[in-house]
């Protein structure tokens, strides 16, 4: 049996009725089911060498003589900052960007400031991203940018130093220690993390913060987030550059398959599914970010409506997952053949919110598609 990897079996939400698991039994689900829970790694915390050595891939960072000790959970604390006050009433879209009681370091030098803050990406995150927004003309407009840091994996910033914001360069300094995070990452909990290496200077430079290489409108730190190619502005080879894309890193041929998938991840819970290729959609500002883990190459040419879908193998994702990763995850379940059936199968998607099993079968013009169960977070 083929393996496939999906987050869906860690969240034992659903209980199925006696009756709706003899109607729709399936061996398939039960083999997948038993081979998960056989190779299943419980967490353990990294190693203490792996953290000692880590480089940060697009900033320097060097050792302190002098510096402000880490102060564990201090450092983990929200911070408002009222000088600010005035500048949000008078940018909206500063104000629309920028939670005033997420900001880690504020700092302004002649007609140039630099606001470093936190941004959860969605609602149960455990750790935020680091951002900075900047601007040159004395606040009057400012540019947004992911510095691709994730607070405390490892790398926690101070907000509490003294140490100047811009350096005699113009570029942005931050304190910073490296972490070792000893607790289980659970949804709406705060991380636990013992201190490794104190003493740490992050020089952010601008020009690494603003790098777009392929010139596509996503800097290369957003890409290696992305994990797409930040030397190519379309990935995928669909045709569709990657600012635009909404499935920037998998393409493939449509297979009928492919249509219930499709239909699951832009959530058109219908009775009937058609298996016509639907009109293609692109990306905006205010676009959503999910990432699906699947070798399930059914999926791959899925057109997603709403939901930018970052699709990753079960090997890229043990390969990228040693440090959290703030990104909102969508759980899909291989097709789960239905035993003594033919053309029918189980299905189940999960994201933050729910979770959801259907029962598809097929039928002349496409699939017919039913609610087998629900389960919300």
């Amino acid at each position: 049996m083929k393996k496939y990897v999906s987050l869906l079996l860690l969240v034992p939400m659903l209980s199925f009725a006696q009756d709706v698991e003899k109607a729709y039994r399936s061996k398939e689900k039960e083999e997948y089911h038993n081979d998960w829970v056989n190779n299943y790694k419980p967490w353990e915390p990294m190693d203490i060498n792996e953290i000692q050595a880590y480089k940060n891939p697009f900033f320097e960072v060097k050792e302190m003589k002098k510096y402000t000790p880490y102060k564990g959970s201090e450092e983990h604390q929200k911070y408002y900052h009222k000088s600010l006050t005035s500048k949000f009433k008078a940018s909206p879209e500063l104000a629309s960007k920028v939670d005033n009681k997420q900001i880690v370091k504020y700092e302004k030098k002649g007609l140039m400031e630099a606001i470093v803050y936190k941004r959860y990406e969605y609602p149960f995150a455990n750790e935020a991203s680091i951002d900075v927004a900047y601007s040159n003309n004395g606040g009057e407009s400012w540019t947004f940018y992911y510095t691709g840091i994730t607070h405390g994996q490892p790398l926690c910033l101070k907000s509490r130093s003294k140490t100047p914001l811009f350096n005699e360069q113009g570029d942005l300094q931050l304190e910073a220690c490296l972490l070792r995070q000893i607790s289980q990452p659970t949804r709406g909990y705060p991380l636990d993390y013992e201190l490794v290496k104190d003493g740490l200077l992050l020089t952010i430079d601008l020009e690494s913060l603003r790098k777009d290489s392929d010139g596509d409108g996503m800097t290369d730190i957003v890409e290696t987030w992305y994990m797409t190619d930040s030397y190519d502005i379309d990935t995928d080879g669909d045709g569709i550059t990657e600012d635009l894309d909404m499935n920037p890193r998998r393409s493939g041929l449509r297979s009928d398959k492919t249509a219930i998938f499709e239909h699951l991840i832009n959530y058109e819970f219908t009775d009937t599914l058609l298996t016509i290729a639907p009109d293609v959609c692109y990306t905006s500002e205010t676009t959503r970010t999910v990432m699906i883990v699947t070798d399930n190459a059914d999926i791959y040419a899925v057109q997603p409506k709403s939901n930018r879908i970052i699709m990753l193998s079960a090997e890229e994702y043990e390969n990228m997952r040693k440090y959290y990763q703030p990104m909102r995850k969508m759980n899909v379940s291989p097709l789960f053949k239905v035993d003594e059936e033919e053309e029918s199968y189980l299905v189940s998607i999960a994201d933050d919110s729910g979770i959801w099993e259907f029962v598809v079968k097929k039928i002349d013009d496409g699939w017919k598609m039913d609610v087998v169960a629900i389960g919300i977070f």
